[in-house]
């Protein structure tokens, strides 16, 4: 499978705000613990601040 669209499922998966959230910071979390970063985690840390502004602002 290729890795391009394994992002772009990740980062376009249906749900609700809350749970995209939570998804994410799992994953945040995980590859943290892991020591990894890459600009794929800084697009899912960038889209979650999305998330979380669009939510407070409901």
């Amino acid at each position: 499978m290729d890795f391009t669209y394994q992002q772009e499922g990740f980062l376009g998966q249906p749900g609700s705000t809350l749970e995209r959230i939570s998804q994410y910071k799992a994953c945040l979390e995980e590859f943290l613990a892991l020591g990894y970063d890459d600009s794929y985690l800084q697009e899912i840390r960038l889209e979650m601040s999305i998330l979380l502004k669009r939510r407070s602002s409901e």
